[in-house]
C-alpha cells in the first residue's frame, strides 16, 4: 500500500485520532498496516455504500487519489480517470 497507508501509519500514531483507511489493495497488502491501529476498510471509493459506511462518524476525510501503477493507468486510463475524478466526487459528497 502506497501513500495512502503512510498518512494512515503516519497519524494512527497520534492517540486521539482514529484512523480509518478504505482502500481497493489492487497492488497492496493490508499487512503494511500491521502494528497500527487503524481500522482497514477493503473496497473502492466508487462503490457508495462502502464509502457512507467507511466515512460514518468522521469528522475529516483525507483523499489521496492515485493508482499505484503507471503502467496500468495508462492501459486503462479510463478506469484511472474514474477512480480519480468520479471517486473525488463521491468522497467530496459522502
Amino acid at each position: 500500500m502506497g501513500f495512502s497507508f503512510s498518512l494512515g501509519r503516519g497519524r494512527s500514531r497520534r492517540p486521539r485520532r482514529e484512523v480509518v483507511a478504505l482502500e481497493d489493495l489492487p497492488f497492496g497488502y493490508q499487512s503494511n498496516l500491521d502494528g497500527t491501529d487503524v481500522q482497514f476498510v477493503e473496497g473502492s471509493i466508487l462503490d457508495e455504500q462502502v464509502l457512507a459506511d467507511a466515512s460514518l462518524g468522521t469528522s475529516a476525510i483525507v483523499h489521496l487519489p492515485a493508482r499505484s501503477s503507471m503502467p496500468r493507468s495508462i492501459a486503462e486510463s479510463m478506469a484511472a480517470h474514474e477512480v480519480n475524478t468520479t471517486g473525488t466526487a463521491m468522497v467530496l459528497e459522502a
